[in-house]
């Protein structure tokens, strides 16, 4: 795990994690999801992973805990193709 402070506030944003400590999966460097926590209140705001070549976002908006949206990028491209409420 890699935690970030993107704020420098000395408070986590970011924690890049290698679950399987395989640096050929995931993505870059092994990283197999990220967690967002962009307010810094302990409730992580969304989920980063991959499958493949694409991209998957889940978004927390309700900030109780659970994901709500999922937002799909296929190829990883920088356009969402699906995104639907879970």
């Amino acid at each position: 795990t890699i935690i970030y402070d993107f704020s420098g506030n000395l408070i986590a944003d970011a924690y890049f994690i290698d679950d399987d400590y395989n640096s050929e999966t995931g993505f870059s460097h092994g990283i197999d999801y990220i967690l967002m926590d962009d307010d810094e209140n302990g409730v992580y705001d969304s989920r980063i992973y991959w499958k493949g070549n694409d991209r998957y976002e889940e978004y927390d908006i309700e900030q109780d805990g659970r994901f709500d949206v999922l937002l799909i990028d296929y190829e990883d491209n920088g356009k969402y193709d699906v995104s639907e409420r879970i």
